[in-house]
Order: structure tokens, then C-alpha cells, then sequence
């Protein structure tokens, strides 16, 4: 399942599993900053402290 989420300026799209990780593919950081993560897994648990560190602004489906 793939979702994005924004936060400021930066946006992150990742994939979710069901084994409880996540897997980052791209983060974008303003206009022409795009970086990609292919093999970043991290747990989800962490994933959602960093947002909420972060102030997550929404969640587009």
C-alpha cells in the first residue's frame, strides 16, 4: 500500500507492509530535491514518532 504524507516542505512516499515496517521510496524537498530511498525499512512505530516530532501537517491517500 502506498501512502504520502507532508510535512512543510518535504513530502515522503512510502509503501507499508503487514510485517509492521515501512519502506521509504522517495523524499521531495521543495521543487527540484528529490531523493529516493529503495531499501530503507524502518518500523512503523518510529515512523509515526517522526511525524508527530515533525508536526505532520496531512495524510493524502
Amino acid at each position: 500500500m502506498s501512502h504520502t504524507f507532508k510535512t512543510g516542505n518535504t513530502i515522503f512516499h512510502y509503501n507499508s507492509d503487514f510485517s509492521g515496517h515501512i519502506k521509504i521510496t522517495t523524499i521531495k524537498c521543495g521543487p527540484n530535491r528529490t531523493a529516493l530511498y529503495p531499501e530503507i525499512k524502518i518500523p512503523l512505530e518510529d515512523l509515526l514518532e517522526f511525524f508527530k516530532k515533525t508536526k505532520i501537517i496531512r495524510q493524502e491517500e
